[in-house]
């Protein structure tokens, strides 16, 4: 995925499931989906939304949003999938190998998004 500037939002947490939605602002493309783009979207939930210092994941999670760094949080996703890669709007579900990590997303989150990968 090349950098991306863009709207998310998540839809429902299922699991080990994160259902949502991403538009692409600028390259109007969202490209295929890939395990680090899923990485990116905890590191960004977690640096907008969760600050739980007593989640099991926390310095994890922590130090990748205080870093800039989602690469360290590929190892939390299992897959990441679009319903229409390479248009300028896609669903995504990001399965995760923990409940407890996909417990940082909320339905009803949103946010824009900057994504360099």
């Amino acid at each position: 995925m090349a950098t991306q500037l863009g709207n998310l939002s998540i839809e429902k947490v299922e699991g080990k499931e994160i259902h949502g939605s991403f538009e692409s602002l600028y390259e109007k493309n969202v490209y295929n989906a890939y395990p680090e783009f899923g990485a990116a979207v905890l590191m960004e939930l977690w640096g907008k939304f969760d600050h739980d210092s007593h989640h099991p994941f926390a310095h994890e999670l922590s130090e990748a949003a205080d870093k800039y760094s989602p690469d360290s949080l590929s190892k939390f996703i299992e897959k990441v999938s679009f319903d229409t890669p390479h248009k300028a709007s896609t669903n995504f579900v990001i399965v995760v190998t923990d409940t407890r990590i996909a417990s940082i997303a909320q339905a009803g989150a949103s946010w824009g998004s900057y994504y360099l990968g």
